[in-house]
């Protein structure tokens, strides 16, 4: 069977932490696909973010060049 959307975006720690989640607890659903796009790029930017605030906080003066090549 195919996973959703939502499970296939979900990193392993936080799954990890879902499964300890008695399932009368959750509530999940499956991503519209007129609404894929939109979930996909929000959990892409949220990392990306991540990684530049991470690489700004570790570069130095260098931070800049070593983002721009990063994305690159």
């Amino acid at each position: 069977m195919k996973l959703g959307l939502y499970e296939q975006i979900i990193n392993g720690q936080l799954n990890s932490g879902l499964k300890q989640i008695p399932e009368e607890c959750k509530h999940q659903e499956k991503v519209d696909s007129a609404e894929a796009s939109r979930a996909l790029s929000t959990y892409v930017a949220e990392h990306l973010k991540r990684k530049m605030d991470d690489i700004c906080e570790n570069s130095g003066d260098d931070a800049l060049s070593n983002q721009i090549e990063y994305i690159n």
